[in-house]
């Protein structure tokens, strides 16, 4: 599969400052194995820890074979608020490597504090997403490239010990142990549903040019596509889409993969990103194949 398959765009960006760390971390053990579930948009990785009367439970969601992963924490362990902002977290022992920016959120239920985090990347040194695409280029096929970040991703997880979740005052450890095992079978897991999608994974594994929009995504969008709910109640939001481009460069279908979201964005996001139009994806014979594609849109009011 080519690497690096998603376009990050935004409606309006903030910067946020990172969290505050804690000095005595609370750990907290796991309560069941490691449970993985084909679901019909993406392979998600499911574990619980800590208390059995409120849980805490770790997802981590992979929806191509090489896409970044997303990452939802939710349960009585957290101490997060609704408007609390800079919540990090890292995989141990890369604690030098965090994910910032959590969107903190609250489970429908129970009300406990549930912190999402997308592009979420299992490498051992601090890089950046974007800095990572200069060592190849976006959108043709590098295969010694891809295989290198194949074997690093498969190498970092299986020395991973746990999760560090770094809230207001709180550092919170949770006790994964080695991802070497299962890390992969969530690769193999996403590979296996782009066959439901309509995307031949065989011929995929053929391609040397991926679809390419022909204007950036962003420019679909405009201040007026906010939706006026969310408005006059203040909601954020952060949508992930996937993107199916058929043999001619047109959306054929867009679908949100988003954990969390107040109502209405969705909608808006899928409207506007059905409108791009892309060069297609391509074989070394020039032959013009089906793609995907995914991508993050934010909804963050002005300052």
């Amino acid at each position: 599969m080519p690497g690096m398959r998603n376009l990050a765009t935004a409606v309006v960006l903030l910067s946020l400052p990172a969290g505050v760390q804690a000095r005595e971390p609370v750990l907290l053990k796991p309560l069941s194995p490691w449970n993985l579930q084909y679901q019909p948009e993406s392979c998600k990785l499911v574990r619980s820890f800590g208390d059995p009367a409120r849980p805490t439970v770790m997802v981590l969601e992979r929806i191509s074979p090489e896409s970044p992963l997303s990452l939802l924490v939710y349960g009585g362990g957290l101490r997060s608020q609704i408007g609390d902002e800079g919540v990090t977290a890292a995989f141990l022992p890369f604690a030098s490597n965090p994910f910032r920016d959590g969107a903190v959120a609250q489970t429908a239920t129970t009300k406990d504090p549930a912190i999402y985090w997308l592009n979420v990347l299992i490498r051992p040194a601090a890089m950046r997403y974007d800095e990572m695409k200069k060592r190849a280029d976006y959108y043709v096929r590098d295969l010694a490239w891809e295989a290198g970040e194949r074997a690093m991703a498969d190498r970092t997880a299986a020395a991973i010990t746990g999760l560090q979740i770094d809230e207001r005052g709180r550092r919170t450890v949770l006790m994964t142990g080695s991802l070497g095992k299962a890390y992969p079978l969530m690769r193999q897991c996403a590979a296996d549903q782009m066959a439901a999608w309509g995307i031949d994974p065989a011929v995929q594994e053929k391609l040397v040019r991926a679809a390419k929009p022909l204007a950036p995504l962003s420019q679909l969008f405009r201040s007026s596509d906010y939706p006026k709910g969310a408005l006059k109640t203040g909601d954020e939001s952060v949508i992930r889409a996937r993107l199916l481009i058929d043999a001619t460069g047109k959306v054929t279908k867009c679908t949100s993969l988003t954990a969390f979201s107040a109502p209405g964005f969705a909608d808006v996001v899928c409207a506007r990103l059905r409108l791009a139009k892309f060069s297609p994806a391509e074989l070394a014979d020039g032959t013009r194949i089906p793609d995907f594609t995914t991508t993050n849109i934010k909804f963050v009011m002005g300052q």
